[in-house]
């Protein structure tokens, strides 16, 4: 079934719809009342007169039964014989039977069997008798029949008398007391009886004919009038129907115009969906439509479909789904939108979402509507937000755990910092603390990977010529790869400058860098490539969805082992990793992807197993003069320390650690484990606090609170803060102002020292 006759269909109903004029109701209504009012008085008139006749041929028959009932009894009377007497009863029957089915019509509720049993006996013809009851329930009301009734009813008692007299006689001759006078006398009264009937018979028929006559006279002149009217009413529905005609060929035209024009909407609209909207046959399974966005996904024109079947498009494996759909619909069930792929004519596979409907005619399903939607992009989308929520996620875990873990770590790096000193090299346990440092060591490295996901990291871009950023990192790789690595580099000037983060940059290329050499242990090539390209919204065969436009391209190939598809899904994952437990944290290329991924970029992995892997890093490129770079001046002053330190920090051996080795060095201490305590030693201490070391981040009052109420009676304080995290993630969250000293954890003690005969040297200058 096609949309156009789908659409044709729909405006015949909506035709046939039309409303029809109020006027024209009414008229029809009255016409067709009329109509068959006049048939009633036909069928009445028709009814009357076989009525009448009946009761004019039964008034013959009551005389002629009620004479011979007379005869019967005078011969009885002589004879005695009871062949005369049953012949007696036999004509007084016919009287009696009308009687029976008089009564019965007088009753509300009469029984129709004895009405027509009654009828029977009094001689009336089976078919007259339908027309003696109409008559009587119908005209009964009418003056001259119910006078004849009346009279009918009066012969009735004559009868029954004359019934009584006969059962007297009768039962006088069978016990044999009749005497010639009595039966004289008996037939004296037989006679009066029937001259009293006689003339009620004659008055009967005059009434009945009176009552007929008045009944003809009104159904003549009434059937002519309603005739005359249906008539007039006739000519007028036609006049109206004919309005009515002319007004719905004119309404039809308008239709069909806006049917046309509604079609040409509805195929433009089909035509440009972003969904691929298709129609099949229900029994054969071949298209019957296709609309342009099929074509797109699946390379087949709507001509090369139409003999092809719904199993040609969709993945053998998907199909058993299609039909379970379809075998749902089919016994009534709603079936939800459904998911599988397509087999586009070059092969390739799409995802898509289908939602479809079945098609009916004549009550029966002939075919299946569709829409299919295309899920590559939004399967994209969802595979990046799935790995941007993964980051969030790590993120978060490392800026809960970053305060508390490098407190811990400061711990064991400042006591193995103690042992160092103070041991002698030739001491066995000189090397174990060096162990103790080397693994606090490994320990912080973990926890700045860590803080690479937080939102406490640092980001600093700066536009960078590509090409120079990369030969200055390179300077380093070499002994990162080994000998065993052949490294080359080729680097194109049209890459241009980019906007990054100098020192992320440089953890991307040495994170790339170490994956590739971990995968070529026996030796290999390594390349690092730059370029430029231009990417579309979908680049690399739909693998890489981009904001179009011209990026720097940073391409890291070797030669290694290659990496498996499954494995290519979850490289990036946080803590994936293949390499061994102790080689590998499952950091590194997480790193990379959130690096790349800040800086607005992208990142694209193609890998063989046993030919090698490329990593691709995409950055925009900008046109803005790349940014010289500022270097860093240090000052190495070495002065005693002096003066009375404030030291807040929650963590009690962390605290201890840091006041003993400032007293070794000649400072007074403070301790407090929090800014509130800090407060209360403030007041109670006589003498001047030169300066104040303490946590960012403490309960119940916060390093920066402390400082701001310190400074309000020490003047000239000097602040330095210790934090888990760095100062650009603190100043960016309110939590210090710029230009602050700020000492990220984990350090050594021995750094806190430097800090403070910096500031002391300051001072004193």
């Amino acid at each position: 079934m096609t949309t156009e006759k789908s659409l044709r269909r729909r405006l015949s109903e909506h035709l046939r719809a039309l409303p029809i004029s109020r006027n024209l109701q009414f008229v029809v209504l009255v016409f067709v009342c009329i109509f068959f009012a006049v048939l009633g008085l036909v069928y009445f008139s028709s009814s009357f007169t076989s009525a009448a006749r009946a009761y004019v041929q039964g008034e013959g028959t009551w005389s002629k039964n009620e004479k011979q009932a007379v005869i019967r009894l005078q011969a009885y009377s002589s004879s005695h014989d009871e062949t005369d007497y049953r012949e007696f009863l036999n004509s007084l029957s016919v009287q009696l039977g009308d009687r029976i089915a008089r009564e019965q019509m007088e009753k509300a509720e009469p029984d129709c069997a004895a009405v027509y049993a009654g009828f029977r006996q009094g001689k009336i013809a089976e078919a007259d008798i339908p027309g003696m009851i109409m008559l009587f329930r119908r005209f009964r009301k009418t003056e001259e029949i119910s006078a004849a009734v009346a009279i009918w009813a009066k012969a009735d008692e004559d009868i029954a008398e004359l019934q009584q007299e006969g059962a007297q006689l009768h039962g006088m001759i069978a016990g044999k007391t009749a005497s010639d006078r009595d039966i004289a006398m008996l037939v004296r009264r037989i006679e009066a009886t029937d001259t009293r009937l006689t003339p009620l018979e004659n008055e009967f028929s005059i009434k009945l004919s009176a009552g007929a006559r008045r009944i003809e006279t009104l159904l003549s002149i009434g059937l002519p009038l309603a005739g005359c009217l249906l008539l007039g009413l006739g000519v007028t529905v036609s006049s109206i129907i004919l309005q009515q005609v002319q007004a719905s060929v004119t309404e039809r035209a308008k239709a069909e115009a806006t049917a046309r024009k509604s079609e040409e909407r509805y195929r433009e609209l089909l035509e440009n969906a972003n969904d691929m909207v298709y129609m099949h046959d229900l029994v054969e399974g071949n298209f019957i439509s296709w609309n342009r966005k099929a074509e797109e996904l699946t390379g087949y024109k709507m001509s090369e479909t139409a003999k092809m079947h719904v199993r040609d498009i969709v993945a053998p494996e998907d199909y058993p789904l299609a039909e379970e759909m379809l075998a749902m619909k089919l016994t009534g069930k709603n079936s939800p939108p459904y998911s599988l792929r397509l087999i586009a004519k070059d092969g390739s596979r799409r995802d898509v979402e289908v939602s479809s409907r079945l098609l009916y005619e004549n009550g029966e399903a002939i075919g299946v509507q569709g829409i299919a939607r295309d899920l590559t992009e939004r399967r994209r989308l969802e595979a990046e937000l799935l790995q941007a929520q993964k980051m969030e996620a790590v993120g978060r875990l490392a800026g809960g755990i970053a305060h508390d873990f490098n407190n811990i770590l400061m711990i064991v790096r400042g006591y193995a910092e103690i042992l160092l000193d103070r041991l002698h090299p030739a001491d066995p346990l000189h090397a174990q603390a060096a162990q103790i440092m080397k693994a606090g060591n490994r320990a912080a490295e973990l926890t700045q990977r860590l803080l690479g996901f937080s939102r406490k990291q640092v980001f600093e871009p700066k536009v960078l010529n590509l090409n120079d950023a990369v030969t200055e990192i390179s300077k380093m790789l070499p002994r990162l790869l080994g000998a065993h690595i052949e490294f080359l580099l080729d680097l194109r000037p049209e890459a241009g400058n980019v906007n990054v983060d100098p020192i992320q940059l440089e953890q991307v290329l040495i994170n790339l860098a170490v994956n590739s050499r971990d995968a070529m242990p026996q030796g290999g090539k390594l390349i690092i490539s730059t370029s430029a390209r231009e990417l579309e919204h979908d680049a690399n065969k739909g693998q890489l969805a981009v904001v179009p436009g011209r990026y720097a391209e940073i391409c890291v190939q070797d030669s290694g082992c290659g990496i498996s598809a499954e494995t290519v899904r979850h490289i990036f994952e946080p803590f994936f990793t293949t390499k061994d437990k102790d080689k590998g944290t499952g950091l590194g290329l997480s790193t990379v992807y959130a690096i790349v991924k800040r800086s607005g970029g992208y990142i694209l992995v193609s890998s063989e197993v046993g030919i090698g892997t490329i990593m691709r890093v995409y950055l925009p490129q900008v046109h803005q003069e790349a940014e010289a770079s500022t270097p860093v001046v240090t000052t190495n002053g070495q002065t005693e320390g002096t003066g009375t330190v404030l030291l807040a920090e929650d963590e009690d051996s962390l605290r201890e650690l840091i006041a003993n080795r400032m007293r070794a060095e000649g400072y007074q201490v403070l301790e407090a484990a929090n800014g509130e305590e800090a407060i209360e030693i403030a007041n109670r201490h006589e003498g001047d606090i030169q300066l104040l070391l303490t946590d960012v981040i403490m309960p119940k009052l916060r390093g920066p609170e402390l400082a701001s109420h310190l400074r309000l009676r020490y003047p000239g304080l000097k602040v330095v803060y210790m934090s888990g995290y760095t100062e650009s993630a603190l100043v960016r969250d309110g939590m210090l102002e710029r230009n602050t000293v700020l000492l990220q954890k984990p350090f050594t003690v021995q750094k806190i020292l430097e800090v403070l005969r910096r500031l002391n040297a300051g001072v004193r200058n």
